[in-house]
């Protein structure tokens, strides 16, 4: 019996020192859980029992082992507490800490969203502006061509009405002192017929009336027939007043139409300065459009250049935060490896305390009852810890492990079963 109790205890002894080993827990905090080494005093304890032969006369070994033995139960149940506390505490840090880095990706990403959209936006509104803008300078040209051409049209216009009408006034000045001449009956001096002739034909021809200067002629030369070109032998009285009216008929439709290239030049000059008001506008419009255009333009390279450096500053927010939060979420799947871990070296502890009361029954032949007992409600309340602990270690896994490897994407499906313990 002692034989397979001492190898029992080899075979403990081995496990706990591989599994005791101190080990870095994470950077949120260290030497979280219990350091001390129980598994040390089970050892000296188990030699010490070993060595007990007589039970009888070893009456004060057997309160001091009963005393020690209660000492590392008491240790065994506050490492059992420090286990939990530390499972509570690390849970909310990780938690938190992914929780919050979630929401700093989450908020990166509404912020790179929205950077995005008020550059599409900018960008929507900058390609709109230049091809408006190509339209203005084009139209502005063409209206300011079409200015320059009106305008010199309307100079030419006017050149041509202001020659015009000095050749009418002229014609209609020289048909009014021609009148008082004939109504005079050429008065005492008489012109040659060929004077006359000529500076009426030379009026006449310039305002385009030779119709109407055809019949004055043709009395012209019927005063001259009878004296060989000159008035001396025929009275031109009753010729005279025919001949008035023959003129004052020509002087009318000088006039006339002199009175109509004149109407005609102010219509004109009236649809010029319409068309200039018109046009000016227009000019003026386009003026302010191209300038309202480019302050566009500019605005909208500014939006651009600043949600483009949103962007980038959300994106890399986004990144590193991300990079932050995969961190955390291996650090925390580690410590609940290292839980797991000490959870196994505490299951080994108790074991060997047990082992070491039913060494004390048969060193000694009794085992107070108070202390198995006391045992048993630090195993079953380690048992109750390790099914909380589970429950935890669910908590900080969900956070390390869903959507990142098949058992992650198996506790999406099957929650309930794992936070019941079921499935762990």
């Amino acid at each position: 019996m002692s034989k397979i109790l001492s190898l029992l205890f080899v075979i403990f002894v081995g496990t706990i020192c591989s599994m005791t080993t101190k080990a870095k827990l994470s950077p949120f905090e260290e030497n979280l859980l219990p350091q001390h080494s129980i598994m040390k005093r089970l050892s000296n304890l188990f030699v010490e029992l070993q060595g007990i032969t007589d039970s009888k006369s070893n009456v004060k070994s057997y309160t001091a082992f009963t005393k020690v033995i209660q000492g590392l139960i008491d240790d065994l149940e506050r490492d059992t507490k420090k286990h939990f506390e530390v499972l509570v505490e690390m849970t909310k840090k990780c938690t938190a800490e992914d929780e919050f880095r979630a929401k700093e990706v989450a908020d990166a990403r509404k912020a790179m969203n929205n950077a995005d959209a008020s550059r599409k936006v900018c960008t929507t509104h900058l390609n709109k502006a230049q091809t408006l803008l190509k339209v203005a300078i084009n139209l502005l040209k063409a209206e300011e061509e079409k200015k320059r051409q009106r305008t010199e049209i309307r100079a030419q216009e006017h050149a041509i009405f202001v020659s015009q009408k000095r050749q009418y006034d002229d014609a209609i000045a020289f048909l009014r002192k021609f009148i008082v001449m004939v109504a005079q009956k050429f008065g005492g001096k008489k012109p040659a017929f060929i004077e006359l002739s000529e500076e009426l034909l030379r009026h006449t021809a310039k305002t385009n009336n030779m119709e109407a200067a055809v019949p004055v002629l043709i009395l012209l030369s019927q005063y001259t027939s009878a004296a060989r070109g000159n008035y001396q032998n025929f009275d031109g009285a009753a010729a005279s007043k025919t001949l008035v009216a023959k003129l004052n008929h020509l002087l009318s439709v000088l006039q006339r139409d002199l009175d109509l290239i004149i109407k005609i030049e102010n219509q004109r000059q009236a649809d010029f300065n319409a068309f200039l008001i018109k046009v000016n506008r227009n000019i003026a419009e386009l003026k302010a459009n191209i300038v309202t255009l480019n302050a566009q333009i500019s605005h909208n390279k500014e939006c651009i250049a600043r949600e483009t450096k949103i962007f980038n500053t959300a994106n890399a927010k986004s990144v590193r935060n991300d990079d932050l939060k995969a961190r955390a979420i291996k650090m925390c799947a580690k410590f609940v490896e290292e839980v797991a871990e000490a959870q196994k070296a505490r299951r080994t502890e108790v074991a060997v305390v047990r082992q070491i009361l039913n060494l004390m029954n048969v060193r000694f032949g009794k085992v107070p009852k108070r202390m198995s007992d006391y045992l048993d409600n630090v195993e079953n309340g380690f048992k109750e810890y390790e099914n909380r602990t589970k429950l935890i270690a669910f908590q900080v896994y969900k956070h390390a492990a869903i959507k990142f490897n098949a058992k992650g994407a198996d506790i999406v499906v099957r929650t309930k079963e794992y936070i019941s313990n079921k499935l762990f």
